[in-house]
């Protein structure tokens, strides 16, 4: 019976041990991680993605793409096989400027796009849906 505490001791105090070193690792890792990508409203997206030099990209499927874009915006589908190494091929020095329907695609391609290197990405928060209420036009 003793041995049989002292094995679940040993074990109990293992875990919080290796526990406690993964969130040690985790929160240095988050300290040395700085580069972030910046989420705006429809205004200040407007404003950025008009600037010369600028990348427009549309997350989003072909056919969410097909029902309407933001002009001058390029398709790279982020459920696409191929987005990951689309990105590789981008010039990590230019400004990109992402949305999607809602923001949630587009802050989870910007966040992969920083995690590569990428160091001006700006999201547009709420997505295409905000920039229609914004009364924004669309290209169809």
């Amino acid at each position: 019976m003793k041995n049989i505490y002292f094995s679940f001791l040993i074990s109990g105090l293992l875990f919080v041990t290796a526990c406690s070193n993964a969130q040690k690792k985790s929160s240095n890792d988050n300290k040395n991680s700085t580069a972030m990508y910046q989420n705006v409203n429809a205004n200040d997206f407007e404003k950025g993605a008009s600037q010369a030099d600028v990348v427009l990209i549309d997350v989003r499927t072909p056919m969410e793409f097909g029902s309407g874009h933001i002009q001058n915006a390029k398709l790279m589908d982020i459920s696409s096989p191929t987005f990951a190494n689309d990105i590789e091929k981008l010039d990590k020095s230019k400004t990109y400027y992402l949305y999607c329907r809602s923001g949630a695609r587009s802050s989870s391609a910007s966040q992969y796009m920083v995690s590569k290197g990428f160091t001006k990405v700006y999201n547009l928060s709420g997505g295409i849906i905000s920039w229609a209420q914004a009364q924004k036009t669309l290209v169809r």
